[in-house]
């Protein structure tokens, strides 16, 4: 069976967050054939650095979360999988060069074995997902990543409901860092997601406004995709 002949959809699921914004979701456990398949449509510096994964189960998820970006984004552009060329920003970030550029932006993040991917039009975007672990200790890193709001709003919540606040907190940073571009190299602390958007200067001294939506796409995952609100 080739991949062509089934349809993106069984492999993952489709959600719309709002008109102009979706996002994939799955499992990054998939048939060999599908892996195999999704392989191809790999550049051959992106194989050679599947190569580097020691293991064989991160070399896997690499292989398939990239070979399921270049296919859901063929999609949208309507172009073959491994026609489509990425550049990088400063930080990491990747997006579509000049040839295949038609406003679509684009993000991923995956967690032990799921893959999350949004895909817009016309929208700066950035998503995450996290695997809960339930005794993670939150406790010794918010110093680290919350405000001093979130900081006094974690500490007055019962113990067993701390762990999922502080994911859930976690991915809406995440994804806004993500979706402005600059990564971790962005505080955490220097700003809130409490109320689910954001307000900053762009380097042109414009205020822009950033939307934080949450995800609820699996019980044991905490997820959130921000975009700007234009």
């Amino acid at each position: 069976m080739q991949i062509q002949s089934i349809q993106l959809e069984s492999v993952l699921t489709k959600k719309e967050v709002i008109p102009g914004l979706d996002v994939w979701f799955g499992s990054l456990i998939q048939p060999n054939w599908i892996k195999r398949r999704l392989k191809e449509y790999l550049l051959y510096e992106e194989k050679e650095r599947a190569k580097q994964f020691i293991d064989q189960k991160s070399r896997s998820r690499y292989i398939i979360s990239r070979g399921l970006l270049r296919w859901i984004i063929g999609k949208y552009i309507n172009d073959c999988p491994e026609n489509i060329m990425f550049k990088y920003n400063p930080y990491g970030k990747p997006y579509l060069d000049e040839i295949h550029r038609t406003g679509i932006s684009f993000n991923l993040s995956h967690s032990h074995d799921y893959l999350c991917i949004a895909i817009g039009s016309g929208k700066d975007i950035g998503i995450d997902v996290e695997f809960v672990r339930q005794l993670f200790n939150s406790i010794s890193v918010i110093d680290y990543i919350f405000t001093e709001r979130e900081k006094q709003t974690f500490l007055t919540l019962e113990h067993s409901k701390q762990c999922e606040f502080f994911y859930e907190v976690w991915v809406r940073k995440e994804a806004f860092v993500k979706a402005i571009g600059k990564g971790l190299s962005y505080s955490l602390t220097s700003f809130d997601v409490l109320d689910l958007n954001i307000e900053i200067k762009a380097e042109n001294g414009h205020l822009t406004v950033w939307e934080i939506k949450e995800l609820n796409l699996d019980t044991n995952y905490k997820a959130a995709v921000c975009y700007r609100n234009i």
